[in-house]
């Protein structure tokens, strides 16, 4: 029983994900909250050969922005660290609940979480994953949130 719980233990703080903010130049933060590796269910038939589905928890706070938040899904860029981008598309969007909207708005004073998935490439690890928003229509962009698994 002593060996099932040091393992448990050893297994929580091996993959604990330390949350990163980066700062967005409206003057709020975006934060990863999580990523996990998601199952997409026996239906589910729109991902392209060796790709793998992640999910991403994020915090958008614009209680100290100047501007509201005003993005869409292809809004947010993924990087893996070999350098590959990956665009968001709303074909994935909502396989974590509670799912970020298609179209993010975030009042300025205001705060915004969810989760978002993307597919990448299927050898691309957790550690390592960089996100940002990257709104050039509306005129704002974060910069990097680097995924932290230690």
């Amino acid at each position: 029983m002593k060996k099932i719980f040091i393992f448990l233990v050893l297994l929580l703080i091996s993959s604990c994900i330390f949350a990163q903010t980066a700062n967005i130049t409206n003057g709020g933060t975006i934060t990863i909250i999580d990523v996990i590796d998601v199952i997409p269910p026996l239906n589910f038939t729109r991902l392209e050969e060796n790709m793998k589905l992640v999910a991403f928890e994020i915090l958008i706070d614009n209680t100290n922005g100047n501007t509201d938040i005003n993005f869409t899904w292809g809004g947010i860029e993924v990087r893996d660290s070999q350098g590959f981008s990956y665009i968001g598309s709303a074909s994935h969007f909502d396989l974590k609940k509670p799912a970020l909207p298609a179209r993010i708005y975030v009042e300025s004073g205001g705060l915004l979480r969810g989760w978002f998935t993307f597919a990448i490439h299927q050898d691309s690890p957790l550690s390592g994953l960089r996100i940002r928003i990257n709104s050039s229509f509306y005129g704002f962009q974060s910069d990097w949130v680097r995924v932290v698994i230690e």
